[in-house]
């Protein structure tokens, strides 16, 4: 089963250790694995203030849209 990966501190980055399964909310069908063990949660939150937060809030919605491509989105709607 496909593992999903979190972006976190600007890479897109996947825990290693026990994963729980999502599935999916009508058919009930395994989708993916996800875990965040083994990620570095308190520098990814030092990234979101210190980097993310402000490169948002320069942006507008538009811009911010402009950089979710198609892929990424095919990702989360299967």
């Amino acid at each position: 089963m496909q593992q999903l990966a979190s972006y976190l501190s600007g890479a897109w980055q996947t825990g290693r250790g026990r994963a729980r399964t999502i599935h999916h909310a009508i058919t009930g069908a395994a989708l993916w694995e996800v875990t965040s063990e083994g990620l570095d949660m308190a520098q990814a939150r030092r990234f979101a203030i210190e980097r993310g937060g402000k490169a948002l809030q320069a942006m507008t919605f538009i811009e911010r849209s402009a950089i979710i491509e198609p892929k990424d989105i095919s990702i989360i709607l299967p």
